[in-house]
C-alpha cells in the first residue's frame, strides 16, 4: 500500500526538493510492488529479486536523506548491469545497484537464459534502475543548482544588509549633527535676541525651516 511520502522526507530538503523526491519515491514504490509480487509468486531467480528489493530500500533511504546541505550521491552507482560471461553461454553476471555487488547467475538452458535476460526479469529490472539512476542524476543537478542559487542569494543579501546598516549609521550621524546644529542655532538666536524662526527665514547660516 502506498504511503504519504511527505512525512518521510528529511527536514533539510526544504520545499525546493520535496516534490521531486516524492515523485521518485512513488516510482520506487511501484517498482517495489512488482518485486514483492515476484517474491510472493516464488520467483526469486537465484536470490536476485530479494537482493534487488534490499537495494531498492537503500535507494529510498538515500532519496529521503537528500538535502542541499549534504554531499549528494553519485547517481551512476544505482545502475544495474547484466553482462554475459565469456566462454559460458549459460552464465551471466549481475552487478547490483548501490553496492555494485556482483552475482553470478547460471541458467539451466538457453530458454531460461533468454527469459532471465528479457524484459520480464533482469532486462526489465535493469531498465527500471537505469530510469531511477537518471532521475536521481537530474535531481542531483537540480539540487546543486538550488544550492548555487542560495549561495548567490546570500551574497546578494549580505551587501544589501550592509548597505541598509550603513544608511542607518549615516542617518544617526545626520540626526546627531542636526541636533548639534539646532543647539548652535538656538545659541545664536539667543545671543541676537531673536526667535530661532527668524534665523531660518533669513537663511544666513545655511539652513532654512525645511532643514
Amino acid at each position: 500500500m502506498m504511503q504519504n511520502k511527505s512525512d518521510d522526507i528529511h527536514d533539510d530538503n526544504s520545499d525546493l526538493l520535496e516534490p521531486y523526491i516524492e515523485t521518485e519515491l512513488v516510482n520506487a514504490d511501484l517498482f517495489g510492488e512488482w518485486l514483492q509480487q515476484e517474491l510472493g509468486d516464488g520467483k526469486n531467480h537465484q536470490g536476485i529479486i530479494s537482493k534487488v528489493a534490499a537495494a531498492l530500500g537503500v535507494f529510498k533511504n538515500t532519496l529521503q536523506s537528500l538535502s542541499l546541505e549534504i554531499t549528494l550521491p553519485n547517481p551512476r552507482l544505482w545502475n544495474m548491469q547484466v553482462d554475459a560471461v565469456n566462454g559460458d553461454d549459460l552464465k551471466i553476471i549481475v552487478t547490483l545497484p548501490g553496492s555494485e555487488e556482483k552475482i553470478e547467475v547460471v541458467a539451466k538452458n538457453q530458454d531460461e537464459l533468454q527469459f532471465l535476460k528479457g524484459d520480464k526479469c533482469l532486462g526489465y529490472m535493469s531498465k527500471v534502475w537505469h530510469g531511477l539512476a537518471q532521475s536521481l542524476d537530474r535531481l542531483t543537478i537540480y539540487a546543486q543548482r538550488c544550492k548555487e542559487l542560495k549561495a548567490q542569494e546570500a551574497e546578494l543579501m549580505h551587501p544589501a544588509e550592509a548597505t541598509v546598516q550603513k544608511h542607518i549609521n549615516l542617518l544617526k550621524e545626520y540626526n546627531d549633527m542636526k541636533d548639534i546644529g539646532q543647539q548652535i542655532i538656538g545659541l545664536i538666536a539667543e545671543n541676537k535676541g531673536v526667535q530661532i524662526g527668524k534665523l531660518y527665514e533669513n537663511g544666513d547660516y545655511g539652513v532654512t525651516a525645511d532643514d
